[in-house]
């Protein structure tokens, strides 16, 4: 008994060690927003095609297995990208317009679809991180590389972007699963 749990524990322990470290990239344990700190509630590699995009990281405050949770879950919430391939800027905001009309057909061209939109101004190179705060009134902050790139305050816009990763029609049901923790 005593070499199951031992086993066990060393099996934890390689667990945490790996998911500080993905893929080559450092995906940290815990983010901070507006002076809040969130934890890492579980991340997933999104490919195309067998090729390795980027690492999709969720980080909440209070762990959330499921977009309900989430919702019902009034607190900051930060959606992190750490690319692995060049992505043209181009490609991600058609992915993102494309994912949206599955699930909330009516963001893209709304006033707050096309203000967040057009804050993607340069393309995405391996390494860079991408990371898209919401918070608790529906603001969603924008951030490449740490630079702020714009803010919009719609709660349908946050919804819509947690819908694309961990709702019923999600991007990558494998990736809403690693996003989740599951």
């Amino acid at each position: 008994m005593k070499k199951f749990f031992t086993i066990l524990f060393a099996l934890f322990f390689v667990t945490q060690l790996y998911a500080a470290n993905i893929s080559g990239t450092h995906v940290p344990d815990t983010i901070s927003i507006n002076n809040v700190s969130l934890k890492l509630n579980g991340y997933g590699i999104r490919k195309k095609w067998f090729v390795k995009v980027y690492i999709a990281s969720l980080y909440t405050t209070n762990k959330i297995r499921s977009y309900q949770e989430a919702l019902k879950d009034n607190t900051e919430k930060v959606i992190r990208l750490d690319f692995l391939h060049d992505v043209d800027k181009n490609k991600v905001t058609e992915a993102l317009r494309e994912a949206f009309i599955k699930i909330t057909p009516d963001i893209p061209d709304s006033e707050a679809g096309k203000k967040f939109f057009a804050q993607f101004n340069t393309n995405f190179k391996v390494g860079d991180v991408l990371e898209i705060a919401l918070l608790p009134d529906g603001t969603v902050i924008t951030k490449h590389n740490g630079k702020a790139l714009g803010m919009v305050k719609s709660a349908r816009l946050a919804f819509g972007l947690l819908a694309i990763y961990i709702g019923d029609k999600p991007i990558d049901e494998e990736l809403k699963n690693g996003m989740l923790g599951r």
